[in-house]
């Protein structure tokens, strides 16, 4: 990872939360993975309300880079997926409450809905979690 994508992190305030990621299997509800969400907040106020599409590129290619690496670690335990919304804003994000930020995901869900979530899925969030800190992006 090069220290410009770190730069990229550091200066939009770049961080993340965990949530379980539930799915409705045979009329129960089940966790069945987690979601992990990367924010990173516009920090030029004069600058438009959408993140710059160069800017969330490299940061977008970097986390899917991360899920990729995890999705590999685990090798087949579970799944590792990454999701962008470069068109898409959201609000009321940690300590930037009103100001948009942009949004990425990276899931992390059973490979077989039939089985626990157990081992596997808890490797793959530690690995992310290893690479999102190497990143200079923190959990809040």
């Amino acid at each position: 990872m090069t220290e410009d994508i770190r730069s990229l992190f550091r200066n939009h305030d770049a961080f993340y939360e965990v949530s379980a990621y539930y799915v409705v299997y045979r009329t129960r509800r089940v966790q069945a993975g987690f979601d992990v969400d990367v924010y990173a907040a516009r920090t030029d106020h004069a600058a438009s309300f959408m993140p710059p599409r160069d800017e969330y590129a490299q940061g977008a290619a970097e986390l899917t880079a991360i899920a990729n690496r995890a999705s590999d670690d685990v090798a087949g335990g579970c799944s590792v997926n990454a999701y962008s919304f470069p068109s898409s804003v959201t609000f009321g994000v940690r300590g930037h409450a009103g100001e948009p930020a942009a949004m990425f995901r990276i899931r992390i869900a059973l490979s077989d809905p039939n089985r626990a979530m157990g081992s596997a899925e808890s490797q793959a969030l530690a690995e992310v979690e290893r690479q999102l800190k190497a990143a200079g992006i923190v959990r809040r």
